[in-house]
C-alpha cells in the first residue's frame, strides 16, 4: 500500500509543481492587479479544482507506461490499489487546502476582508464548498475506475464533473429552499 501510495504522489509530482508555479504567478497577480471579488474568489476555487484534476489526470501515466498491467497482477486486491490513490488523492488535496489558505491569507493580510461579503463566514464557506467538491468529484471518479477500469479515465473525468456539480447545485438549491420554508414559517 505505501509503495503504490508513493507511486501515485511521485507520478503527480511533476505535473503539481509547474501548476504551482503557474498559480503562484497568475495569484502573484491577482493581488497586485484585480479588484473583483468574482476573480479573487474563482481563483481560489480554481486552485483546488486544477489541483484536484492534475492529481486524477495522472492515472492516464498508468495507462501510458502499462503500469497498470503490473498493478493488477500484483499480490493486493484492486479496492487496495484504488485505495492507495484515494489516499494521494488526498494528500493532494491537502496541498490545495495550504495553497487556498496561504493565498486567502496574504490577500486579507494585504487588502482586508473587502473581498469577502461576510468576513470569514464567506471564507469558510467557499473552502467548504471546494472540499466538497473535491471530494465528490474525486470518490465519483474513484468508484467509476474501480468498476469501468483505468481505460475510461478521460470520459470519467469529465461525467465525474459533470456530476460533482450536479449533486452540489442540488445540495444549494435543497438549502436555500429549506431556509426559505423556515422564514415564511416565521
Amino acid at each position: 500500500m505505501k509503495g503504490l501510495f508513493l507511486d501515485s504522489i511521485y507520478k503527480t509530482m511533476d505535473s503539481i509543481k509547474l501548476l504551482i508555479l503557474v498559480l503562484f504567478v497568475i495569484g502573484v497577480g491577482i493581488i497586485g492587479f484585480v479588484d473583483s471579488q468574482f476573480i479573487l474568489q474563482a481563483f481560489i476555487s480554481s486552485i483546488f479544482l486544477s489541483i484536484s484534476v492534475s492529481a486524477l489526470i495522472s492515472v492516464r501515466k498508468d495507462i501510458s507506461s502499462k503500469w497498470y498491467k503490473y498493478e493488477i497482477s500484483l499480490p493486493v486486491d484492486r479496492k487496495v490499489i484504488v485505495e492507495s490513490k484515494f489516499l494521494a488523492f488526498l494528500f493532494w488535496l491537502v496541498v490545495s487546502i495550504v495553497l487556498a489558505v496561504g493565498f486567502t491569507g496574504i490577500v486579507v493580510f494585504f487588502k482586508g476582508y473587502q473581498y469577502f461579503d461576510f468576513g470569514m463566514r464567506d471564507i469558510l464557506t467557499l473552502f467548504f464548498l471546494d472540499v466538497s467538491f473535491s471530494l465528490s468529484f474525486c470518490s465519483l471518479f474513484y468508484v467509476g475506475l474501480y468498476l469501468l477500469g483505468l481505460e475510461k479515465c478521460d470520459v470519467l473525468v469529465i461525467i465525474c464533473i459533470i456530476l460533482a456539480v450536479a449533486c452540489m447545485l442540488a445540495v444549494i438549491y435543497l438549502l436555500n429552499l429549506s431556509s426559505r420554508e423556515k422564514v415564511v414559517l416565521l
